[in-house]
């Protein structure tokens, strides 16, 4: 796949006119032309590389050999952005701002989170959670196993349209279709794959803070990126 990327894009290189966004192209180029130019590697990028590298390092090693969970992890990236922070020769009031800046784009997020714990508390304080899988179980039960599975995707690509938060689609649908898994007479890990293949779509989800974000980045039209995506 990556090979077949790098071969795309070299092709588009020597054919600009190939490309879905060519026009867009030569438009910005018309008004801002590219000025060519190496960027300077200095020591401050070898700094904060070699920092990056090392937590990584020091994740993989304290979730392995010292157990390490949530909260181990969050310390260890709120250092950690601490460091890179002014390893790249951004000084302590620059540092609080970008952390305040990414901590404001985590809020709907969290609230999320905190919302599905919410309703899940009281769906299984008030017993209404085990009238739901009873409903949900009697339902799917008369389909094949296999269609089970598959009826459990389409269920979380949908709410994924809604919810793209793995975090907190997996919080609001995991204690619901795992146990709904159980009843079924499908494995766990299916209920889970289930779950996880439904990541797929985000690409092309305009819901998808990630994916927006990115285009607009690189200034590309989102009507333009499925037909891309998939070409």
């Amino acid at each position: 796949m990556i090979a077949y990327v790098v071969w795309y894009a070299r092709r588009v290189k020597r054919t600009p006119g190939i490309s879905l966004v060519g026009d867009i192209d030569a438009e910005r180029e018309a008004i801002e032309p590219h000025e060519a130019g190496d960027a300077v590697w200095s020591a401050r990028h070898a700094a904060t590389l070699t920092l990056f590298v090392a937590s990584m390092v020091l994740l993989v090693v304290g979730v392995l050999k010292w157990q390490w969970y949530i909260d181990q992890i969050a310390m260890l990236f709120f250092g950690m952005g601490i460091l890179l922070g002014f390893a790249g020769g951004l000084g302590p009031s620059h540092v609080a701002r970008t952390f305040v800046t990414g901590a404001r784009d985590m809020v709907g997020v969290v609230f999320v989170i905190a919302c599905a714990r919410a309703l899940l508390v009281i769906a299984q304080e008030a017993k209404v959670l085990d009238t739901i899988l009873y409903g949900a179980s009697g339902a799917l039960s008369l389909l094949p196993t296999g269609v089970i599975a598959q009826v459990m995707f389409l269920i979380q690509c949908i709410i994924n349209f809604f919810l793209h938060s793995g975090t907190a689609q997996a919080a609001l649908t995991m204690p619901i279709m795992a146990p709904l898994a159980d009843l079924v007479g499908i494995t766990r890990q299916t209920a889970v794959y289930a779950f996880q293949l439904c990541e797929f779509v985000n690409p092309i989800l305009p819901t998808s803070a990630v994916t927006m974000g990115v285009l607009g980045a690189a200034k590309i039209p989102w009507e333009r990126w499925p037909a891309g995506s998939c070409r």
